[in-house]
């Protein structure tokens, strides 16, 4: 197991900088996430209107059978409750970007850049 070890006032002055660029770099692509969670959300109800009317088409053919599967009828329904839930999925990004962004090592880095 290696380790860094600076050496001297320039490797830490070096160091500071790295550490700054790549706060900024995660700060900008947290930034970018947070803007493609919101477009996400902003456009959940049109995706579960569309699947929803596609779940309808299907349950139609499926009731056109006089036979119909209450498992296959349990199964589409469960399909589409799963694939329209992304409530959980956005709520757990947001509270992953909070977090990082509240890191006492993330907010020390960021004091320095501005």
């Amino acid at each position: 197991m290696s380790r860094c070890v600076i050496v001297g006032g320039a490797d830490i002055q070096n160091y500071a900088f790295i550490r700054e660029k790549l706060c900024a770099d995660v700060l900008s692509r947290l930034e970018t996430v947070e803007s493609i969670v919101a477009e996400i959300e902003k456009s959940a109800p049109q995706r579960v209107e569309a699947y929803r009317e596609k779940l309808y088409a299907k349950l139609q053919t499926v009731l056109a059978d006089k036979q119909v599967d209450d498992a296959r009828i349990l199964t589409e329904a469960a399909i589409f409750a799963d694939r329209v839930a992304i409530d959980e999925e956005t709520t757990r990004l947001h509270s992953h970007i909070s977090h990082a962004l509240l890191s006492p090592h993330f907010i020390g880095s960021l004091h320095k850049i501005s």
